[in-house]
């Protein structure tokens, strides 16, 4: 799934955007695998846009990372 964004929705590379795409593939049985378009509606057509939308994904993607780790490392001895 290509989360590109839309004039009548705006961006929705946002994380509750991703969370309900997610739960959508995942109760159709497909494969829970998503890209996010960095331009189109994300960017509002503007390429001057992109850098900003990849920083906030690349912070996003590192706010997850490091929840997972943070879970994994309290959670590894509680066996």
């Amino acid at each position: 799934m290509i989360l590109r964004g839309g004039s009548t929705i705006g961006p929705n590379y946002s994380a509750p955007f991703i969370k309900e795409t997610k739960e959508m593939l995942v109760k159709k049985k497909l494969p829970p695998k998503i890209m996010v378009d960095c331009s189109h509606g994300n960017s509002n057509k503007d390429h001057n846009n992109q850098p900003v939308v990849a920083a906030d994904l690349v912070r996003l993607i590192y706010l997850y990372l490091y929840i997972y780790i943070y879970i994994y490392a309290t959670t590894k001895g509680s066996d």
